[in-house]
């Protein structure tokens, strides 16, 4: 990572230090607005996943909940699956052919948002971000009600 700083400041032929890398970058709208949107998709993901997983960490270590191991296990398992595949199943659940689709319109005859674009990645990234707040924020509370 600190290579990759480094390189950012030289230039590719001759290796010499300038800012020319970024003038560029910044010179092109297209290039500066990918970036926010980056980095608003990140800090939009990061307080959903922390709206999920911290009520979900709260509920689950203060109360007894019948069935709370296997909810939990659910949760870690969650995790293992790489993004892509669950990226993947997102859009064969809720593509515009998607299982869950066709039940909606065909049975209840309602239109659902598709998962194509923002609210869709925002959707999928929070689903597979969560399990990681509901770990750090339910060991700390398990934690702190030991002491």
């Amino acid at each position: 990572m600190t290579t990759l700083f480094v390189d950012a400041f030289k230039e590719p032929l001759t290796s010499k230090f300038t800012v020319d890398n970024f003038r560029k970058f910044f010179s092109k709208k297209y290039y500066y607005q990918a970036l926010i949107n980056s980095i608003i998709s990140a800090l939009s993901v990061t307080v959903l996943s922390i709206a999920i997983g911290l009520p979900i960490a709260y509920l689950m270590t203060a109360y007894k909940i019948k069935g709370k191991k296997l909810l939990e296990v659910l949760i870690i398992i969650s995790m293992l699956s790489p993004p892509l595949i669950g990226a993947y199943s997102w859009v064969l659940l809720c593509g515009r052919s998607g299982v869950i689709t066709k039940f909606f319109k065909q049975y209840l005859g309602v239109n659902i948002p598709t998962i194509y674009g923002y609210a869709g990645i925002l959707l999928v990234l929070t689903l597979k971000l969560y399990p990681f707040i509901y770990l750090y924020v339910s060991g700390a509370l398990k934690k702190s009600t030991r002491l």
